[in-house]
């Protein structure tokens, strides 16, 4: 996971899709410090959690070492290994066979300021 500590609000505030690798603690990662004793979440209600992870398949319990279990919109049971590099290539098949992607891929990026 990236260390977004003191960016992670400008960093993921307006994604629309959030994809965990083997994450043991989605809340806890998608959370920043409103305040003092206070957490709110960097991500926008309407967000797509994706979760790619082999971790589910180890916890038998609702509540333990990993915190609560946070809801996920899309979860992956598979190796993130092998899984990423399978789903970049769906993803650059998609963006080569849309013609628009690529100017609105190149505007998020502007926004962003991410060269």
């Amino acid at each position: 996971m990236l260390d977004l500590t003191l960016a992670e609000r400008e960093a993921v505030e307006d994604a629309d899709v959030w994809l965990a690798l083997d994450a043991n603690d989605i809340g806890g990662a998608q959370s920043g410090v409103k305040d003092r004793d206070t957490l709110s979440s960097t991500l926008q209600v309407s967000a797509t959690i994706i979760h790619i992870t082999l971790g589910d398949l180890l916890q038998s319990k609702w509540a333990g070492d990993y915190e609560r279990l946070h809801p996920v919109d899309v979860p992956i049971a598979a190796n993130s290994a092998e899984a990423l590099p399978a789903l970049l290539a769906l993803c650059r098949s998609a963006i080569a066979a849309d013609a628009s992607a690529a100017a609105r891929i190149e505007e998020r990026r502007r926004d962003k300021g991410v060269e």
